[in-house]
Formats: C-alpha cells, sequence, structure tokens
C-alpha cells in the first residue's frame, strides 16, 4: 500500500505493509521516523524553518511547528521517538544557488535544533545538491530510499 505525503504534510502508519512517500523534495526536508520494534513509522514533508515569518493556518509547513507536532502524533499511536530511527532528506539549492534566502540551509539548522531539544539525532542523512528528491519509507523493514531522475535511486 503506498501512501503519499504532501507538502506541508505528514503520514504516519502502523500497517507495516505501508510505503510512505514524498515528492519533489527542493529546498523543503523530509523527516522519516521508523520504530522497529512497533513498526511503526512516519514520513514529514515541510518547506520553511520558521513559522514566525508568515501566515499560515498549516502547521505542518514550517519545522518549528512541524517537527513537534509530528513526533507527537507518533507517539499518540505508539511510536517512541528516542528508540526510532530518524533519516532526512532533501534541503537542496534548487533556484538560489548560493543559498541567498537561507531557506535550505534554514531548514537543516531548524530541523538539528528541534531535534536536538527533543534529545533526538538523525541516524543518516542526505542534504544539498542542486536537484530534487523523492523520499520513501518502507514500514515493513524500515527502509528509507531517495530517488532523482537523473541520478537514480539510493538508500539512505
Amino acid at each position: 500500500m503506498i501512501i503519499t505525503v504532501g507538502v506541508a504534510d505528514m503520514k504516519i502508519s502502523t500497517n507495516k505493509d505501508a510505503n510512505l512517500i514524498t515528492y519533489a523534495l527542493g529546498t523543503c526536508i523530509g523527516l522519516s521516523i521508523y520504530d522497529q520494534q512497533r513498526q511503526i513509522g512516519g514520513l514529514l514533508h515541510f518547506m520553511l524553518p520558521d513559522s514566525t515569518r508568515i501566515r499560515n493556518n498549516n502547521h505542518y509547513m514550517c519545522a518549528d511547528t512541524a517537527v513537534p507536532l509530528f513526533l507527537s502524533h507518533f507517539e499518540e499511536v505508539g511510536g517512541r521517538p528516542g528508540k526510532s530511527v530518524l533519516k532526512a532528506s532533501g534541503a537542496a539549492n534548487i533556484s538560489d544557488k548560493k543559498d541567498f534566502f537561507r531557506i535550505a540551509s534554514g531548514n537543516v539548522n531548524a530541523l538539528i535544533d528541534i531535534l536536538k531539544q527533543n534529545r533526538l539525532f538523525l541516524d543518516n542523512f542526505d542534504f544539498g545538491g542542486n536537484f530534487y528528491r523523492t523520499m520513501k519509507i518502507s514500514l515493513n523493514n524500515g527502509d528509507v530510499t531517495c530517488r532523482n531522475h537523473d541520478r537514480g535511486h539510493w538508500r539512505l
């Protein structure tokens, strides 16, 4: 079963046959979490680092609101963030090659800071470059893969 995670969206599943997938990770970041013992996983796709700079009611748009909410929902269904594997991808400099607006680097810094506040860390990541990515987590084993049309598939 494939479950699509939209932009500024998240999904969590307890179905071990589920594959969570998100597309078009440019400056955005995809964050996966997987509790292997309980076979619970989730995928978040956020766009910006800081919600205080924009007006929007979507709490999954910005890292400062999205990540804590994502972790909270993960715990609500029985996941244990502290005993889970976290991986992230994205933060590319697509049209802003020198990161003038600091969206990509701001997203990375915000994510790392929020995870540290929660005593969590990334087990693996794939940030940067100048290309879009698709990210998928398979809940039967926790494998996280990325894909780009020109660069093929790779595992995180």
